[in-house]
């Protein structure tokens, strides 16, 4: 597992918090890290699409196509849309 800083790339980095998962059944153990380089805060060990779906099962934003889940999955597309675009700038300018 690559558990660098997905926009600079850098390992180095400082543990700000560790926190347990006390809304679900894992009660796992995350670390919240620092980089050093460009200074973003991220999980370390990012999970994998299978550990993800012991917190986001089938169902956990409604059903699909029905009344409030329009508008969740238009709020949800339109920002994973800005951070990708984000993240692509800031690989390709560097910071």
């Amino acid at each position: 597992m690559n558990d660098c800083c997905i926009i600079c790339n850098s390992e180095d980095r400082i543990i700000l918090e560790k926190v347990r998962d006390t809304d679900r059944l894992t009660k796992e153990l995350f670390s919240i890290v620092k980089c050093k380089e460009c200074g973003l805060s991220y999980i370390a060990s990012k999970p994998s699409e299978q550990d993800l779906a012991k917190f986001y099962f089938d169902g956990y934003y409604g059903k699909p196509n029905k009344g409030f889940q329009i508008i969740v999955s238009f709020f949800k597309n339109y920002f994973q849309s800005l951070r990708r675009s984000k993240i692509i700038f800031f690989k390709k300018n560097g910071k």
